[in-house]
């Protein structure tokens, strides 16, 4: 690969580069889906965080901060 993955700070970087381009702010985005730690810097960027079928690290960071959990089944 030419560049770098989009995960953790790359996927950041991007984000915030759109949001700048486009006139936006962070209040832009609304909800932010994530399910390992490598997703908690985007998902911190959002109004509505939400962890879908969160690792242990991730659900209990969501736990202390009253983020949305979802859990298949």
């Amino acid at each position: 690969l030419d560049r770098p993955l989009n995960v953790e700070q790359t996927k950041v970087h991007r984000v915030q580069a759109w949001l700048k381009e486009s006139g936006a702010g962070n209040e832009a985005i609304d909800m932010m889906y994530g399910d390992t730690l490598g997703d908690l810097q985007m998902m911190e960027l959002c109004r509505t965080p939400v962890g879908v079928c969160p690792n242990a690290a991730l659900r209990s960071i969501a736990q202390a901060r009253n983020w949305r959990i979802v859990d298949a089944g």
